[in-house]
């Protein structure tokens, strides 16, 4: 570690995602050791209260996207920080920008996903963004991804040069996790021997793809009568996968619970975790389900599955978007015999907060001399 330093985090919100989540337990790693803020440019309290209350929480009350710039520069000002960290694009841009002013800080960005989604709204969308990126991008010590996919892509796309940027996994286990994870939850199948559930836990959003998992359910219940299929999440996909599941005639073998503030003893009370998604900025959900000790299959999609499942080791990969390998990968999954659970359980620990707080310290630290 090194000397303690004044540690600023810039996040657009502390809503429930991913990249906030990640956030939060940086932030409360890292004030172990360092005085630590973080800035949130609009009050969404869903995170909040996880956050450690050693760490200041500066809302700059954005109501209007063209208000950030100054109100951030001033309040950075205020707080006068020896490191500011943005947590994803959202505020790495606004961060970037007011870097070409005076300031004494260390500037260290963390790319949280991979370009696709940046790159598949036409080609002057594209050109835009590619370009706001290189611009606002150019001021930074380091640039931490989450994960090789998404370092690639910012090469490839001339965002950084390589040398700067360093590969780090997300923070996914809070010191807490096995707490969490002995959490009494019940439903009807969870609690029920002779049921085989899949679960899936995230955004209901085109990108995650939950429809192709959907799509595959009646031929998996085929070769599994016994198999059910529960859904963790919210989102604007809600309604269409609800017109699916009605379509295809297997609601009562489908379950939408909506969102839910501790996963994980569900992904310890179910069979088999699915992720489905046609890209990932890194798949947090995965290591959740890891650390339960879940089986799992996964999409080989652009992100981080692959790095985290190290190349299907711990996990079926299968190709993007392919049902028929999907409903087989589920079902052989179901039906063979777990012997892996342990090593499961241990290939997660290397993605305890702790220890990659430890690994954006020494980046931090190599980076801003």
């Amino acid at each position: 570690m090194m000397m303690q330093k004044k540690i600023c985090i810039v996040t657009p919100t502390l809503a429930y995602g991913g990249a906030e989540r990640n956030a939060v337990n940086l932030a409360n790693e890292f004030v172990k050791n360092n005085d630590v803020a973080i800035i949130v440019f609009k009050y969404s309290g869903q995170l909040y209260d996880l956050v450690d209350k050693r760490v200041q929480v500066y809302d700059l009350g954005i109501k209007r996207i063209r208000h950030v710039l100054l109100r951030l520069k001033r309040v950075l000002g205020l707080i006068n920080p020896d490191v500011v960290m943005s947590i994803m694009m959202g505020s790495n841009i606004p961060l970037g920008i007011i870097s070409y002013f005076k300031h004494n800080y260390c500037v260290v960005l963390r790319e949280a996903t991979t370009m696709n989604k940046r790159v598949e709204n036409g080609l002057i969308n594209k050109i835009l963004k590619i370009k706001l990126m290189q611009l606002s991008y150019r001021n930074a010590a380091i640039i931490i991804a989450n994960s090789f996919d998404t370092k690639k892509d910012l090469i490839k796309y001339r965002i950084k040069k390589r040398e700067k940027i360093i590969v780090i996994g997300n923070p996914v286990l809070q010191e807490n996790y096995d707490e969490l994870k002995d959490e009494l939850v019940s439903h009807k199948w969870l609690d029920d021997d002779n049921c085989k559930v899949i679960l899936l836990v995230g955004r209901l959003v085109p990108s995650k793809n939950h429809l192709l998992v959907i799509n595959a359910f009646p031929e998996i219940l085929k070769k599994l009568k016994e198999v059910r299929l529960i859904i963790v999440g919210t989102g604007i996909s809600e309604k269409e996968i609800k017109e699916k599941i009605s379509e295809l005639k297997i609601a009562e073998f489908v379950d939408l619970i909506g969102y839910k503030e501790n996963t994980y003893p569900y992904y310890k009370k179910s069979d088999l975790f699915v992720l489905s998604s046609t890209y990932e900025g890194f798949g947090n959900v995965l290591v959740e389900a890891l650390a339960c000790g879940t089986r799992i299959v996964s999409t080989d999609c652009p992100g981080g599955p692959r790095d985290i499942l190290d190349n299907g080791r711990y996990g079926r990969l299968v190709p993007v978007n392919d049902l028929n390998a999907m409903a087989e990968a589920i079902v052989v999954s179901l039906l063979e015999q777990d012997i892996n659970r342990d090593e499961r359980m241990n290939w997660a620990n290397n993605y305890r907060a702790n220890k990659i707080a430890d690994r954006y310290i020494e980046g931090i630290k190599t980076s801003c001399q």
